[in-house]
C-alpha cells in the first residue's frame, strides 16, 4: 500500500524513480517462467497425445492436438501482454511504445480469430465424431469383422 502511494506520488509530482526498471525486471522473469509454462504444456501435451496418457494432461484440459494448440496460443498471448507492459513501463519513446502495441495487438488478434476457427470447427464436428466413434466401437465390440487365426496344439 505505501508503495502505490508512493508511486502515485511521484507521478502527480512529475518524478519518476527506478520503480519502473525494477518492476521490468521483475516482468522479465514472469515472461520467462511464462515461457517455461509453454515448453511444459507442449512437453506434456505432445507426450500425452502420442506416447502414453497422462493425468496432468487431462487435469490441464488437453485431450487432442486442438486442446495443446488453444493453451499454448493463450500462453502466448499472455506472454505478449507482458512484454508489451515492459515496453510500457520503460516509456522511453512514447511513439514506439504506440508502434509497438498495435503491431502486438494485431498479432493477438489473429491469434484470438485461430483460436476461435478451431474451437468452432471442434464444436461442429462434435455430432460427426460421436457417431463414427460410436459405430467405430460397435465395428470393434460387438461385431467382431476381424477374422482371428486360431492355432491347435497337436497331441503327439
Amino acid at each position: 500500500m505505501i508503495a502505490l502511494y508512493h508511486s502515485w506520488s511521484d507521478v502527480i509530482k512529475g518524478t519518476f524513480s527506478s520503480h519502473g526498471i525494477a518492476m521490468s525486471r521483475d516482468l522479465n522473469v514472469v515472461s520467462t517462467m511464462l515461457e517455461a509454462v509453454v515448453f511444459y504444456l507442449v512437453g506434456v501435451g505432445l507426450y500425452s497425445l502420442f506416447i502414453s496418457p497422462l493425468n496432468v494432461a487431462v487435469a490441464l484440459g488437453i485431450e487432442s492436438l486442438t486442446d495443446l494448440e488453444s493453451k499454448v496460443l493463450s500462453v502466448i498471448i499472455v506472454i505478449m501482454g507482458a512484454t508489451f507492459l515492459q515496453h510500457f513501463v520503460r516509456w522511453e519513446n512514447p511513439a514506439g511504445t504506440l508502434e509497438f502495441g498495435g503491431a502486438l495487438s494485431i498479432v493477438v488478434i489473429s491469434l484470438v480469430f485461430l483460436q476461435w476457427l478451431g474451437h468452432r470447427a471442434v464444436e461442429t464436428q462434435k455430432p460427426f465424431s460421436l457417431k463414427t466413434q460410436t459405430r467405430a466401437q460397435q465395428e470393434m465390440f460387438h461385431e467382431s469383422t476381424e477374422q482371428h487365426e486360431v492355432k491347435e496344439e497337436k497331441n503327439p
